[in-house]
């Protein structure tokens, strides 16, 4: 069966495809899939005004790109341009690092509307819900003995005072209270544990503030 569109339709159709990333799934307000002619300018005028030269690779696992300054510099810039959301401005940033040369090249030849049309490739934060481990701690109590080596009463008590004897332990049972049990975060052993995660699709969640 063929279904016939019209004009309006059909332009209408072009418009949403180039609104898509990820199968659909995400869409911006502000920019699309492709270069169109706002970004090929912003492209172009960061790259020739401001000089902005990433020295940041895409090409390598990059855990926070926030924390690289040239692309922290790069992000803000679109922002200020043309008021991006957050991650509107990631998103061209990382294309605008991915596609620097050719960015370069077209401003070269004077030729920014070339860029016009290029695909972007979606780059944003992913989450989904993991276990946190904590070790938990209890301060316990036992008896023992400070001792050193001094000449008189006073002479161990200020040894004793200034810390300098030597504590050991008797070996008695530890006493503890619960209301004293407290938390540290045991980071090493949450990332150790990642790979036991079962992912759930439904549960990823992407930032598209």
């Amino acid at each position: 069966m063929k279904i016939r569109l019209t004009e309006n339709q059909y332009k209408r159709l072009l418009k949403e495809d180039d609104k898509d990333f990820l199968d659909g799934m995400v869409n911006f307000k502000n920019i699309g899939n492709k270069v169109d002619k706002p970004i090929a300018k912003l492209f172009s005028v960061v790259q020739r005004g401001d000089n902005f030269v990433p020295s940041i690779k895409f090409n390598m696992v990059i855990d926070t790109p926030m924390r690289n300054d040239s692309f922290n510099k790069i992000v803000k810039r679109f922002q200020e341009l043309m008021g991006y959301t957050n991650a509107e401005a990631i998103l061209l940033g990382y294309n605008y690092c991915k596609m620097y040369d050719e960015i370069v090249s077209a401003n070269e030849t004077d030729s920014w509307e070339s860029l016009i049309g290029k695909p972007l490739e979606f780059y944003g934060k992913f989450t989904h819900p993991i276990t946190v481990y904590h070790t938990g701690i209890i301060p316990g109590y036992s008896s023992g003995r400070a001792e050193t080596y001094a000449t008189d009463y006073d002479d161990f008590i200020d040894k004793f005072e200034n810390g300098e004897v030597e504590t050991t332990d008797n070996g008695d049972t530890i006493d503890y209270e619960c209301y004293d049990l407290y938390f540290e975060t045991n980071w090493d052993h949450t990332q150790d544990n990642l790979d036991s995660v079962e992912i759930d699709d439904d549960m990823i969640e992407i930032d598209i503030d």
